[in-house]
């Protein structure tokens, strides 16, 4: 069982980056995935003026979960897309490529790009009610 959950604490982020080898982005937001009762994996990202921006998307070495980083990666592309970002980019680094395809992600130019529009539900804007 796992569960993912925002990062609160700079400090407990700059562990976990370090846990995974990344380097700590002081300046982007966080989730963790706790995986039974333990430290499982990391998601740096922020929000640009027009899009979402994951750098990372990690899990501790020697962890292999690929439903949890499928889930860790759309819950970040969630709420990127709640806080009305519906375009999300990643480092061509950020994570294996299998796993960011399999999340939306298609490669353009340098980096990966999804659009989310529609993604998570809801119409765009065009629904019509009665």
């Amino acid at each position: 069982m796992f569960v993912i959950t925002p990062i609160q604490d700079k400090a407990l982020q700059a562990h976990y980056c370090q846990i995974c080898k990344i380097p700590y982005l002081p300046h982007t937001m966080a989730y963790q995935a706790i995986l039974n009762d333990e430290f499982a994996a990391i998601c740096q990202f922020e929000l640009k003026k027009d899009y979402g921006y994951i750098h990372h998307l990690c899990p501790v070495p020697g962890v292999e979960d690929f439903e949890m980083m499928f889930i860790m990666g759309r819950s970040v592309m969630n709420f990127i897309d709640l806080c009305e970002h519906h375009v999300c980019k990643a480092n061509v680094a950020a994570a294996d490529k299998i796993l960011l395809q399999a999340i939306g992600f298609r490669l353009k130019d340098d980096e990966y790009v999804a659009d989310m529009h529609g993604m998570f539900g809801g119409c765009g804007g065009s629904c019509q009610s009665d």
